[in-house]
């Protein structure tokens, strides 16, 4: 079994479906054929979901678009276009993420909103996207190890800018407080 196919990557959007929509009331059942060695782990699912919490407000704007969509062409399409937007080769494992995060909340959207026939539909187009945007970067040893390290990465960054963040607006609730 290969983890360097499409296959692979499209059962890494299913594990990472099945990890993270539980925490927004949702579930995901898992396929029951598995055609890859499961190379999903938790660190991606958490980077995946911090990072969409933290551009939570260009989700929703990416979201209200497509809820004015009216068939299922027009959001293969818009997904189509994000595709080309974000997969530009600069950073492609955080390109990556960006696109994992969009899936996570389109499918949070579908699942809430449309029918179970589109949201499996995206889900299962993943593997194209993997041909055309991402396979490149998995055919060589280490892509997947070099994912999980990129997450890891992420995960510092964004814990170490919280801190950051609420040290400054403790610091400068202590100067209002002593102006006052």
């Amino acid at each position: 079994m290969s983890t360097h196919n499409g296959s692979a990557f499209t059962e890494l959007i299913h594990d990472l479906l099945h990890y993270a929509l539980p925490r927004y009331g949702l579930e995901w059942e898992e396929p029951h054929i598995r055609n890859s060695i499961k190379v999903f782990r938790e660190e991606f699912g958490e980077a995946v979901i911090l990072f969409r919490e933290r551009h939570a407000n260009e989700f929703k704007s990416r979201m209200l678009r497509i809820s004015g969509m009216e068939c299922p062409e027009d959001v293969f399409q818009y997904i189509a276009l994000f595709c080309k937007s974000t997969f530009k080769g600069n950073a492609p494992l955080m390109e990556l993420f960006i696109f994992c995060a969009f899936l996570l909340d389109l499918t949070i959207y579908c699942l809430r909103l449309y029918s179970l026939e589109l949201y499996t539909e995206v889900i299962d187009d993943t593997s194209a996207v993997f041909d055309e945007y991402v396979q490149q970067y998995f055919t060589v040893v280490g892509g997947w190890y070099a994912l999980y390290h990129v997450a890891a990465q992420y995960t510092s960054y964004a814990c170490l800018l919280t801190k950051l963040n609420s040290s400054v607006f403790s610091a400068v609730g202590r100067a209002e407080a002593d102006i006052i």
